[in-house]
């Protein structure tokens, strides 16, 4: 029932974890079932770039056009639009169009409405306004499940002791198993054919640890700052207030946010001892000064500083 059950429907989650796929079987789905609509589909940072090229073409009208006379338009990573004005305020427009006219609107994101700390106010009630749904990670039978099917698409067959080590092990997302099992294909035809457990291992292990290059611990992140601005962490989680450690502070729920995407901003304020408001601030500061290249060095050496101790 397209735009008379849940519009708009917002999914959101972590990389790797199907909402693509979510969107593309929305789609056929409503295809099959109604040939005659009109479906877009597109990623947040595509608006945008297609709003800039029809400014700089005169062809605003066009592009109003095209996306304001869809029954089913369907946006993937809508985070991306979050802080970019000109185009928060065309897809407001586009959003009320869509939505006063009865056609469905189906948005990902790699988080809440209410973690978007760029998102302007009237685009975040709007979304709130549908249904919010959460995809989260696979849990041990599921992830049992997809190790066995994606297997046996390569040819390979593993033991239920091999699967059962595997979904113990990687637990992050889909995208992860779907490379364990190709990194373990790869080894049999490089000579590993008797499926030996310590290919296995191997796989497994150089899997968990392109996750750990990816996903820095809050401590780790909080180490670096302190040791770059030469300050405690108890002067960094305090209540003391200095020019010096504002700035600290803020950094640090940003990176927080931005190196680790398994944390909320409520998970980052109780482990700073703030607010879920002074994270989303905190964050939205250090974003607005990256546009200064000399802040923006600051804020790429204390990253690569991070990385290096990973």
């Amino acid at each position: 029932m397209p735009a008379s059950a849940y519009n708009p429907l917002f999914i959101y989650g972590d990389s790797g974890l199907g909402k693509t796929h979510l969107l593309c079987a929305i789609s056929n789905a409503v295809k099959k079932k109604y040939p005659h609509f009109k479906i877009i589909y597109m990623k947040g940072d595509e608006f945008t770039n297609e709003l800039v090229s029809a400014i700089r073409s005169g062809k605003n009208a066009e592009f109003r056009e095209k996306y304001r006379r869809v029954d089913l338009f369907l946006m993937d990573d809508i985070q991306f639009i979050a802080g970019k004005d000109a185009t928060q305020e065309e897809f407001f427009h586009t959003f009320n169009s869509l939505y006063e006219s009865n056609k469905q609107i189906v948005l990902t994101s790699d988080r809440p409405p209410n973690d978007m700390a760029r998102l302007e106010n009237r685009l975040r009630t709007r979304f709130e306004g549908g249904l919010i749904v959460q995809i989260n990670p696979p849990d041990y039978e599921m992830r049992a499940a997809i190790i066995k099917k994606k297997s046996e698409i390569l040819g390979l067959f593993l033991t239920e002791k091999q699967i059962n080590y595997i979904s113990e092990n990687i637990t992050n997302n889909v995208r992860q198993l779907e490379g364990t099992i190709k990194k373990i294909y790869a080894y049999t035809q490089l000579g590993d054919k008797d499926m030996a457990s310590d290919a296995i291992v191997r796989a497994v292990d150089e899997m968990k640890n392109d996750k750990g290059e990816e996903i820095p611990s809050p401590k780790l992140i909080l180490d670096e700052i302190c040791r770059y601005y030469n300050i405690s962490e108890a002067d960094l989680k305090g209540q003391r207030k200095t020019a010096e450690l504002a700035l600290a502070r803020q950094i640090s729920m940003y990176l927080m946010r931005t190196l680790s995407n398994c944390y909320t901003y409520g998970d980052i304020g109780k482990y700073l001892g703030r607010d879920h408001s002074t994270i989303i601030h905190g964050v939205s500061k250090i974003e607005e000064r990256l546009s200064d290249p000399s802040f923006k060095t600051i804020i790429d050496e204390i990253t690569e500083n991070i990385k290096a101790r990973l």
